[in-house]
């Protein structure tokens, strides 16, 4: 599905990060992946370039998820999973390359999955890598993940899924 509409007078965060003296709160960035892994989407591509951030007209910051051509849905909430921590990693991974960071439990944290699974994104994310191949190996590994879900799941929920099974066409007698 396609889903389009303007949003006036955005800018791309990482442009807002680069301008910036200092990283602006990241808990609202972190409660927008907790909304989309809540919803079962994993982005594939979560970078600061792939959010626009708008006021409204109280002059409070809205941000929005672009950009979802590597995103894969599931049928039920992901965070916690791999293709969530992929999402998480590389926005930190992102994020460091315009601005420092001087404390990344503390925005994972914000995500809220507890302690447990911070300690292990902060251990995953002396390795992870957004640079080729390695997100293309990340990307291909979500996909399988979500293919082989949409194959695994009960055939209920797969016709659900698929929306309304509509009967074919008779002419009339």
């Amino acid at each position: 599905m396609l889903a389009t509409r303007e949003i006036p007078q955005t800018m791309q965060l990482k442009l807002r990060l680069r301008g910036a003296r200092q990283v602006p709160d990241p808990a609202p960035r972190f409660r927008l992946a907790r909304q989309m892994h809540d919803c079962g989407v994993a982005h594939g591509a979560f970078y600061p370039a792939k959010i626009v951030v708008s006021c409204d007209p109280a002059g409070k910051e809205e941000l929005h998820v672009i950009d979802l051509a590597h995103g894969c849905s599931y049928s039920r909430g992901i965070a916690g999973t791999r293709p969530a921590d992929f999402d998480l990693l590389d926005m930190l991974r992102a994020i460091e390359r315009v601005a420092p960071i001087h404390d990344c439990a503390l925005w994972l944290e914000r995500y809220g999955t507890g302690a447990e699974h911070v300690r292990k994104l902060m251990s995953m994310l002396v390795a992870h890598r957004i640079d080729r191949p390695w997100r293309h190996l990340h990307r291909a590994e979500t996909d399988t993940r979500a293919a082989w879900e949409r194959l695994t799941r009960p055939a209920a929920t797969r016709a659900s899924a698929a929306g309304p099974r509509i009967p074919p066409h008779t002419p009339p007698q």
